[in-house]
């Protein structure tokens, strides 16, 4: 199994949301995260992706849930987290970001397997 870290990054009521560009999912929205490099903690994950993706730097991070995704591209769990930046997101591998409140997340055009967890991200705003 795969370990892959969300970053529900939270500012003034509103999380951040990106529209990938590329494959797979490209044109979908998600949260900013990855994937695990074998040498690494969930949590210095977590601070590398925040980084690469929105050249930003981690201020607190609270560990939220994680939910199990199988699908044609593996078997993946996925950590979910609450956080707050020191400085703003600026994104390098979105075509959009946006910063939506709880009632604007079911709107997007979501990645198929985050459906079942837009209530966690409602709930944890």
């Amino acid at each position: 199994m795969i370990d892959v870290v969300i970053a529900l990054i939270e500012k003034d009521g509103r999380i951040c949301v990106g529209e990938r560009l590329t494959e797979p999912f490209a044109h979908f929205f998600e949260c900013p995260g990855g994937k695990r490099e074998n040498d690494e903690s969930l949590l210095d994950a977590l601070k590398r992706e925040i980084y690469e993706e929105g050249q930003a730097t981690l201020k607190s991070a609270a560990y939220i849930t994680h939910h199990d995704v199988c699908n044609e591209h593996g078997d993946f769990k996925l950590h979910w987290y609450k956080v707050e930046l020191e400085d703003d997101f600026k994104p390098i591998i979105y075509k959009e970001v946006l910063w939506v409140k709880a009632d604007q997340i079911k709107n997007l055009n979501w990645i198929p397997h985050n459906l079942p967890y837009l209530s966690t991200m409602e709930k944890a705003l």
